[in-house]
């Protein structure tokens, strides 16, 4: 029971600090905007395929830097990004861009995001969060390697950050625990085996929350959901 609670204690803790440090990403960001080629969606943050948030409307893929990956709550967002061109290189960062992020760049400093495409150089760079614009069909759900006693759930296809996800067990809801690589996984002591459709609560940074279910036990497959933010 003790490290049950030391448990909650620890999940809450990293909840209220994902939800400060994600909304201070509304608030514009000044870096520096480097290149690391075309990783086909394979990146951190799991999201093969990339959902239509990341396509639509999208010019291209970013790498998050690690201290604002927020342990993978930054992935699935979307940016605005701009530059003038100020930097050295062969291909500067000039314009203004909506990027969606699907990756962490370790070594990149606060403020800095790496570009999911080939090019070249270091450029000085401004962005923001702001709502996907091309997240208008219901959110989706993906498991992995999941059974009847174990369950990783990814939410994807969301308007805003993912910042908490809760299971129906009973009358009320446990919250999951999130992973590094943009999955939740059941808390410690949930009644097993898990029944579907499973019934989750879902809050964004927004602090609104939906509930919707997922519909089937099925590895690898995008289900869709019913409700976007």
């Amino acid at each position: 029971r003790h490290n049950t609670m030391k448990g909650l204690v620890i999940t809450l803790f990293l909840v209220t600090y994902a939800f400060a440090g994600i909304n201070d990403l509304f608030k514009t960001q000044s870096g520096e905007g480097t290149y690391y080629g075309d990783n086909g969606g394979k990146g951190s943050c799991s999201l093969d395929p990339t959902p239509q948030a990341g396509t639509k409307g999208i010019d291209f893929t970013v790498a998050m830097n690690a201290p604002q990956y927020f342990g993978s709550v930054s992935c699935g967002s979307c940016l605005k990004l701009w530059g003038n061109g100020e930097g050295s290189g062969a291909n500067p960062i000039k314009g203004n861009f909506t990027v969606f992020v699907d990756n962490l760049c370790p070594e990149c400093k606060p403020g800095d995001l790496d570009v999911g495409k080939k090019g070249d150089g270091r450029w000085k760079i401004q962005w923001k969060l702001i709502p996907c614009p091309g997240a208008n069909t219901p959110i989706e759900f993906v498991l992995q390697g999941s059974n009847p006693w174990y369950l990783k759930l990814q939410v994807r296809n969301t308007k805003f950050p993912v910042i908490k996800v809760e299971a129906q067990s009973g009358s009320g809801f446990q919250q999951m625990q999130r992973t590094s690589d943009n999955f939740f996984t059941l808390p410690s002591g949930f009644p097993t085996p898990v029944h579907y459709p499973l019934k989750v609560r879902i809050t964004s940074n927004q602090d609104k929350s939906i509930v919707d279910n997922v519909p089937k036990l099925s590895n690898g497959e995008v289900m869709k959901g019913t409700q976007q933010f």
